[in-house]
């Protein structure tokens, strides 16, 4: 009697620590959110944009962001779901920092919650979901996003809808699956311009699993999904014609990734896969491939045939991953020169790479073959590489929690320079490298310095000795000043201070370690100076 009694309650507590393991992931990557911006979501340059366009919607000027002149002007440059989300929040009485760090932390658990039920789904496995979700939920690439004022939290959350319902019309060529598909990868595209090759990756799944239908059911569905997907970003774009009379802003030419471009991605990928960081995160990592390539030694036939008949989710996942690898090379070879293979521009393909690896693995370990012991050395290899990344999390979790990121860092928030931008006059005329610093700390209108190069496409500014007249003419009529960020290395195409000094005559109102201002001269400009400003641009 008591040893039944006893048996039961073992069972018992066992259920409920099972239970305890599969609910912890979602709370778990919300609390890393949360703690890693204790100082305020991250801001970055992008962020200034996602901000403004939300305080205009909260001010009921659209989705529009406040021009250097201190007027409201619509937003076209980025997509509007992200603003719009983030002025939805905020109605809730938070300003709009505060709900882009609450809809971050949100989407987080979101995510790893909807990650965990797509891998629950495609192997029928609890354990292999929960293990899904902390090494999302450990690990940098996914949860830095998750900190800082950005698309891809909201872009995940699409994209794992998306590949979830693909899937299942893949299986079973559900339409109503395709169609929620089809709304996932509109508002992906709403979320960011980018979020566009939702579409793609959606029309190459449909085209590679639909040998098992007719040809012009397949030609019928890819119709209905590409009417209903690109239906909502055509009516952002048809805003935009409306408003700017453009329907593309970039310009296409061939510009190939440098070959240090190709070392930052070999470089990505390392971390990615744990290998960068500490020399415990290496070891970590190593250890558990170790472990996996020896397992793969001795069960490839199985590993050999899974992978030729992959799960139409597993699939999804994995071509998902490839498009947007295929997508980020493509566009810095065509479209961006200045785009860098960035952890944040491959997370995508992290996130939904791991998910579509750790289904194969699992169906892989299912196998009759599999003994025990083999079992408990896949799972040791899985919880080092886990580990790997736990490594490298905390640190950044710590110093992100005492610092903050980007433009809430306290070289930012302490900076003397930045106090002193506070106190310029309003009808003064702000031209910086760090513009978007100034808007997002200080809420102050603030012009962009002229570029010398167009990082999109690395040639020179047609429009670049125009714009200095501009500037010039701006800062003489207001008194303006002109500030260089010591922190900001990235802005070497714009217009130098000392190029500056020499065409303007202007003066050094302020230097310190963390920059210098410039201010324009009360008396009359030096002739010599005006001279200069008229001959041809000569550089810095």
């Amino acid at each position: 009697m008591n040893g039944r009694s006893g048996s039961s309650h073992d069972e018992a507590s066992g259920g409920l620590v099972a239970a305890l393991i599969w609910l912890a992931p979602p709370p778990l990557a919300i609390a890393a959110a949360l703690y890693a911006t204790s100082t305020g979501v991250g801001l970055s340059t992008d962020s200034s944009a996602y901000i403004g366009a939300a305080r205009g919607l909260l001010e009921g000027a659209g989705v529009a962001q406040r021009s250097p002149q201190g007027t409201m002007q619509p937003m076209t440059y980025y997509a509007p779901l992200l603003p719009a989300l983030i002025a939805a929040v905020a109605r809730f009485g938070l300003d709009p920092l505060a709900a882009a760090r609450w809809l971050n932390a949100i989407a987080a658990g979101l995510n790893v919650a909807l990650a965990m039920g797509l891998i629950r789904s495609d192997t029928g496995s609890r354990r292999w979901a929960a293990f899904g979700g902390v090494l999302l939920a450990v690990s940098l690439p996914f949860l830095k996003p998750h900190s800082i004022a950005w698309t891809e939290p909201i872009f995940f959350l699409c994209s794992l809808a998306m590949i979830g319902a693909l899937a299942r019309y893949a299986a079973s060529g559900d339409r109503w699956a395709l169609l929620g598909a089809a709304l996932a990868a509109g508002l992906g595209g709403l979320v960011r311009y980018a979020g566009n090759e939702l579409l793609l990756a959606g029309v190459l799944v449909m085209v590679l699993t639909g040998g098992r239908r007719h040809w012009a059911r397949t030609v019928g569905d890819v119709a209905l999904f590409v009417i209903v997907g690109a239906a909502l970003p055509a009516v952002w774009t048809a805003r935009n014609w409306l408003v700017e009379q453009k329907l593309w802003r970039y310009a296409l030419a061939w510009h190939p990734p440098p070959w240090s471009r190709w070392w930052s991605f070999l470089g990505t990928w390392g971390w990615f896969l744990g290998l960068r960081g500490g020399w415990i995160s290496r070891a970590l990592a190593v250890g558990g491939f170790a472990l996996l390539i020896s397992l793969a030694r001795g069960q490839r036939r199985r590993l050999t045939v899974l992978l030729a008949d992959l799960t139409p989710f597993s699939r999804t996942a994995l071509i998902f991953a490839a498009v947007h690898l295929a997508f980020i090379i493509g566009s810095a070879a065509l479209v961006h020169a200045s785009l860098e293979f960035d952890a944040r521009l491959f997370g995508p393909a992290y996130v939904w790479g791991a998910v579509g690896a750790l289904c194969v693995l699992a169906r892989w370990s299912q196998g009759h073959s599999w003994t025990p012991p083999h079992r408990a050395l896949l799972a040791t290899g899985l919880a080092a590489f886990a580990a790997a990344h736990l490594v490298t999390t905390i640190p950044w979790l710590v110093d992100a929690h005492r610092n903050g990121q980007y433009y809430t860092r306290p070289e930012w928030r302490l900076s003397e320079l930045m106090q002193r931008i506070k106190h310029v006059p309003a009808t003064a005329a702000i031209y910086a490298d760090g513009s978007a610093a100034i808007d997002l700390l200080l809420d102050r209108p603030v012009h962009r310095l002229p570029e010398r190069i167009i990082p999109m496409s690395g040639q020179p500014n047609p429009r670049y000795e125009l714009e200095l007249e501009h500037m010039r003419g701006r800062l003489a009529a207001s008194q303006g000043v002109v500030v260089y960020f010591s922190t900001i290395t990235w802005m070497e195409h714009v217009v130098r201070g000392d190029e500056l000094t020499r065409r303007f005559g202007l003066r050094v109102l302020y230097h310190g370690a963390d920059g210098v201002m410039y201010g324009w001269p009360p008396q009359a400009e030096p002739e010599a100076a005006a001279q200069t400003l008229r001959a041809p641009n000569g550089g810095d």
